[in-house]
């Protein structure tokens, strides 16, 4: 990213990849708000379609303004890379978010819904085809707001269609049936796919599962689609119906629209609709769109209908193969018992070839006069490699003629052995697995306070010591440890510092003591501090916090001293203070008040002294008492005059 010209955002950290586009979080520094860049591969930047089907998504999320579709800021192109500035949702994805609680409550998982139809029913009266609707592009905020995302594949009417007979590249678990056969995606398709993540999200699971994307499609097409009260009897039929209308093989019999959908499903749960019949839909001949050339598409990848026919029709070609040549070596064994010149060819013991390429067992089977048959059986084998010769049909050390029939049974690759990955890391067993490109790794993580970070816990689904097969597909779950999180209890302040250790231990904390001295502590205090209980605890209780490695929480106390306290008498100074202040002072001069009131306000320092000492008291006691007593009162001279002596 640092040779492409966004100046007006900053790049702060890469969050994810795709099969077109790197992703980053970045922050808008003209409206000062963080936002998401998409922009396109370095090595596609000379890829016109690529670059064509890249604009695409932004041409079809531009214009789309609602709450329940992220929003699309800004568009540009920087070092011949186009790129899409769009809104940053915190949140997860709803597949992640099923997958944490294995499914969705009923009432949830409808509120849900109504939401991703609105913003997919907007899309669809901006004539947008959304076209690879998934729980992977469907993201739910904390609040619970969903939102729908990826509009990377969607079809714009009017625009220029970049795959073959307009077929879709999304996810084949959620692919309408009319899509797999190579038609034309529509408001139906979308509809359908919309039915299979609320399948999804009630039940934890996709419907229809197989081992190559070509037999999910083949499912969709033809399998009759469990009923998702058969996962939960209490979810109520009128969800069911829903489910069952919109996914229904033929869109014929669909809803037309989403706002029916949506009609639908705003009132499933309402009193009026608790004994629905389950919907039972008539069985109708395809339109005669569908009727045409089937084409099925595995992920992201078209398959011609002569692979398919291929696929599907290998193991009769196979079966066929093997019972024509049990027949002929049964003829050939019937011809050799009546026509004695039969007899006259050599016969041999044959070989053990196992290990041997098809060639060189070719070779050698030729030069003695047997012959091959062209189509092999395949075998996954423990330790002979892919296209090596395990056996022959006959076997070694069987008795042959020569023009026998010769079969080979070849390797279709060697067995993985998945080996016991607890107690190794993440990073080591994500080693141990890469030239594995059948197991698809699935990482969950679990809190724990005695294992360290990214170390796996445990495995689930392909069990140590099990052989898995190099041409199927495979789940392999690692519960993998991460630190231990939790918020500081509040109860700990006031607890006793032993009992606060072991609460905070059990939950995987590491404990530091901070034991402060009492005998730093007044008389007053020290009398009023309870001893070897939580007072401070460091990071404060109430907060969130991770135990990795270096952290620690502090626990502050008080140890307890031993003390003798004298206690000062204060009671007579006190009830001399008090009677001070009720004195008449209204006839006293103004010098013996002024001296009262120093030796009151010496007495309430004293009094407020918690360290004062008996000499103290006893010195106001006295000063206060002196002064009271030494109050004067105001002399007043008689205003008459004398009168004047006579002459």
């Amino acid at each position: 990213m640092d040779n492409l010209q966004l100046k007006r955002y900053t790049i702060l950290e890469k969050i994810g990849k795709g099969g077109m586009a790197d992703v980053y979080l970045a922050y808008d520094n003209v409206l000062k708000r963080e936002c998401a860049i998409k922009i396109l591969l370095s090595e596609l930047s000379n890829d016109a379609v690529a670059k064509l089907r890249f604009r695409r998504e932004a041409d079809a999320a531009a214009n789309l303004q609602h709450p329940n579709i992220t929003t699309i800021y800004d568009v540009g192109e920087a070092a011949n890379r186009p790129f899409i500035v769009m809104e940053y949702v915190h949140g997860q994805t709803l597949k992640e978010l099923i997958v944490q609680r294995g499914f969705i409550e009923k009432k949830e998982a409808v509120f849900l819904m109504i939401q991703i139809l609105e913003g997919i029913d907007c899309a669809h009266k901006a004539g947008v085809i959304h076209r690879d609707v998934k729980p992977q592009n469907i993201i739910v905020k904390a609040d619970g707001t969903a939102k729908v995302a990826d509009f990377g594949i969607a079809s714009i009417q009017g625009s220029i269609q970049l795959t073959q007979h307009d077929s879709v590249m999304g996810s084949v678990h959620y692919l309408a049936p009319e899509c797999s056969k190579g038609h034309q995606a529509s408001i139906q398709s979308d509809i359908y796919s919309l039915g299979i993540v609320f399948f999804e999200m009630l039940t934890g699971e996709v419907p229809y599962k197989g081992d190559a994307a070509v037999q999910v499609a083949l499912k969709h097409m033809n399998e009759k689609m469990r009923g998702v009260r058969e996962y939960n009897n209490s979810i109520e039929q009128s969800i069911e119906n829903i489910i069952i209308k919109a996914t229904a093989k033929n869109r014929e019999q669909r809803y037309k629209t989403i706002q029916e959908m949506l009609k639908d499903l705003r009132v499933a749960l309402e009193p009026e609709h608790l004994n629905d019949k389950k919907l039972i839909l008539e069985h109708t001949p395809l339109s005669s769109e569908l009727s045409q050339e089937t084409k099925v598409f595995a992920d992201k990848e078209l398959i011609e209908p002569e692979t398919v026919d291929s696929k599907l029709s290998l193991k009769n070609k196979i079966l066929i193969g093997v019972i024509a040549t049990s027949l002929i070596a049964i003829l050939l064994l019937l011809i050799s018992s009546l026509i004695p010149s039969a007899n006259n060819k050599k016969s041999f013991n044959l070989s053990n070839y196992s290990g041997q390429s098809i060639s060189e067992v070719t070779s050698k089977l030729k030069q003695l006069g047997l012959t091959v048959n062209p189509t092999y059986l395949y075998e996954v084998h423990e330790t002979i490699e892919k296209d090596n010769v395990i056996n022959t049909i006959p076997s070694a050390n069987e008795l042959v003629k020569e023009g026998d029939i010769i079969q080979l049974i070849v390797s279709e690759g060697t067995y993985y052995v998945i080996e016991d990955y607890s107690e190794k890391s993440l990073e080591e067993v994500r080693e141990m697995l890469r030239t594995q490109l059948n197991i698809n790794l699935i990482v969950e993580y679990e809190s724990s306070k005695e294992v360290d970070e990214g170390i796996v816990l445990r495995q689930e689904n392909l069990s140590p010591n099990e052989k898995i097969s190099p041409n199927k597909r495979y789940d392999l779950k690692l519960i993998v440890s991460r630190p231990v999180t939790f918020q500081i209890p509040v109860q700990l302040i006031g607890m006793n510092y032993l009992e606060a250790e072991t609460l905070l231990k059990e939950k995987g904390a590491t404990v530091l003591f901070n034991a402060i001295d009492s005998s730093t502590l007044s008389d007053e205090v020290w009398e009023k501090t309870e001893f070897e209980v939580i007072t401070r605890v460091t990071p404060t209780v109430g907060s969130s916090y991770t135990q990795t490695s270096g952290a620690i929480i502090e626990l502050t106390y008080f140890t307890k001293t031993e003390r003798t306290i004298v206690k000062v008498d204060k009671v007579k100074l006190e009830t001399l203070l008090n009677d001070a202040q009720l004195i008449d002072l209204s006839d006293k001069t103004a010098e013996s008040v002024h001296i009262l009131n120093l030796a009151k306000q010496n007495s309430l320092l004293v009094m407020n002294n918690p360290d004062a000492k008996q000499k103290q008291v006893d010195d106001a006691y006295d000063n206060l008492l002196n002064a009271i007593n030494g109050l004067q009162q105001i002399v007043v001279e008689d205003p008459t005059p004398e009168p004047n002596p006579q002459p």
